[in-house]
């Protein structure tokens, strides 16, 4: 999918509602037009878009004319073919993915290692903005938790009740992230044993996202809060020691609360 815009100063960002699609369902899009001119940027309302799906042999299958609204975004959907054929469709033209909640695992099972995740690294590499919520925040880190706990009773697991070596899961994540790991519905949910448990382990900074809380990532790896609620980041300072039954123990573990307009250095 790709938008047409005319005068060099008119850019888009366009978003879908998620990573990967099945013949037959529907492709909602959003996206936000704005101006820029040296170091002003502005929202462009009133502006019409041309956004098309093309199929892998750049042949039209759908066409939206949109019209922004006074916030300068417009939003609209296709229906895929059913007869499409999985990796059909491009992202020629996208500067921004969304990653949508639901399970961080299902997302690494369907995109680890294919065309498609390469096509959003290299949309990343030249400058577009990659975001999601909820699962979608899990697997912006390279060290990813999957959800699930290990080595305890089977009715304890879920509730990360200890802070214990070898009892968070993980997988591998997407790594837009490599220097720290990422949990979310932090605070409202008390997932603090999970993070700090891998933080010790690992010798990793981890970096928990409230709900209605979000981090916004430079280039250069620092981030800057947003939004209603707060971010823990957790900051190992020394080897941690084990107990005998498992135990994880530390006297230096940094401690950082942040709220919205807080920056911070990975």
């Amino acid at each position: 999918m790709y938008a047409l815009l005319s005068g060099e100063q008119k850019k888009i960002s366009l978003f879908t509602d998620r990573a990967l699609y099945r013949p037959g369902q529907i492709v909602y899009v959003a996206g936000w037009v704005y101006g820029q001119q040296g170091d002003s940027t502005y929202v462009l309302p009133a502006t019409e878009s041309e956004v098309i799906l093309r199929d892998a042999n750049r042949q039209e299958i759908g066409k939206l004319n949109l019209t922004t609204d006074s916030l300068g975004s417009f939003s609209g959907n296709f229906v895929l073919p059913e007869t499409a054929r999985p990796g059909e469709f491009e992202l020629d033209g996208v500067t921004a993915v969304f990653f949508s909640g639901g399970d961080q695992n299902r997302l690494t099972d369907y995109l680890q290692g294919t065309k498609f995740l390469a096509k959003i690294r290299e949309i990343y590499k030249n400058g577009g903005v990659i975001g999601g919520t909820s699962a979608g925040a899990a697997v912006m880190s390279k060290i990813m938790l999957t959800g699930e706990e290990e080595n305890v009773p089977d009715k304890y697991k879920g509730d990360f009740s200890y802070i214990k070596q070898g009892n968070v899961q993980t997988a591998e994540g997407f790594g837009f992230i490599d220097s720290a790991i990422i949990d979310q519905h932090f605070i409202i949910r008390k997932r603090q044993n999970r993070l700090i448990s891998l933080v010790l382990e690992r010798r990793m900074k981890g970096v928990g996202i409230d709900e209605a809380t979000a981090i916004i990532v430079k280039p250069d790896g620092s981030f800057r809060v947003a939004g209603q609620s707060q971010v823990m980041v957790f900051e190992p300072e020394a080897q941690p020691t084990i107990s005998p039954t498992g135990y994880l123990k530390t006297n230096s573990l940094n401690v950082r609360i942040l709220t919205a307009g807080d920056t911070y250095q990975l």
